[in-house]
């Protein structure tokens, strides 16, 4: 089962990689100063507290599975980034209407007895000020019997599963 699910999870990613590319990455690439960064495990209605790390991040190109992505990745100093994470990474495939990019992922475990599904999407967009802003939110619903326990299933359910975390950080050039 468990290996079902990590299929899954790649399939989706590799199916989404394709996606991304074009003018709406071009204002988020480089390396960005940390102006704030918070992170809530209490749901996400409101920003949780302030968090100390990263103090830079890079939006930077890379390739997974062959595929040209978008990764977000932590840097200690503007010019010491980490390397990338491949399929572990931030990638962004999916370009926001009105700017910005969207990295996704969707996943189930369990069966259609017992069924839990996860989501996490983060969407990253340059304000007009060119200040930027990330918003990262994990999703889950558990104990769900009756569905078709698979990834597909955790996107069509989104708007249903319960928000866990809030991960918001602001940044400037």
């Amino acid at each position: 089962m468990a290996r079902r699910a990590a299929v899954a999870i790649v399939a989706g990613i590799v199916a989404g990689l394709a996606a991304c590319g074009g003018a709406a990455e071009e204002p988020l690439l480089g390396v960005w100063t940390v102006a704030s960064h918070t992170y809530g495990d209490a749901g996400c209605a409101a920003e949780g507290p302030a968090v100390a790390d990263p103090p830079f991040v890079q939006f930077q190109r890379s390739d997974v599975l062959g595929q040209e992505v978008i990764e977000l990745v932590d840097c200690a100093t503007p010019t010491a980034c980490a390397a990338s994470a491949g399929l572990a990474g931030r990638l962004f495939t999916e370009a926001l209407p009105g700017g910005g990019l969207r990295a996704e992922v969707f996943t189930s475990f369990g069966d259609e007895a017992g069924c839990a599904l996860a989501a996490s999407r983060t969407d990253a967009v340059v304000a007009d000020d060119d200040s930027l802003r990330i918003e990262a939110r994990t999703y889950e619903s558990r104990d769900l019997s009756g569905v078709v326990c698979a990834p597909a299933t955790a996107r069509a359910l989104l708007a249903s599963l319960t928000c866990k975390t809030l991960d918001v950080l602001t940044a400037a050039r």
